[in-house]
């Protein structure tokens, strides 16, 4: 993990004789995921944030990825 100010790098490494799974939980209210799956990439924001935030508050995120989707949906 590489923190900035307002943001964060993370890489992650799955096994390569295993299936590999990611689950993105971007709660109900207000939030948004799109599956771009030519591009290898997740994109979207969630609003899960509790009262220690300003109100409207948002984590943006995008989520490349260097092997195709098997298989993705909501």
């Amino acid at each position: 993990m590489s923190p900035t100010e307002r943001g964060v790098y993370m890489r992650y490494s799955f096994p390569g004789n295993q299936d590999a799974y990611v689950v993105v939980d971007a709660n109900m209210r207000g939030s948004m995921v799109r599956f771009y799956p030519e591009e290898q990439k997740i994109v979207g924001f969630c609003k899960n944030a509790n009262n220690s935030v300003p109100a409207g508050f948002a984590n943006y995120f995008v989520i490349y990825f260097n092997q195709p989707f098997k298989s993705y949906g909501t």
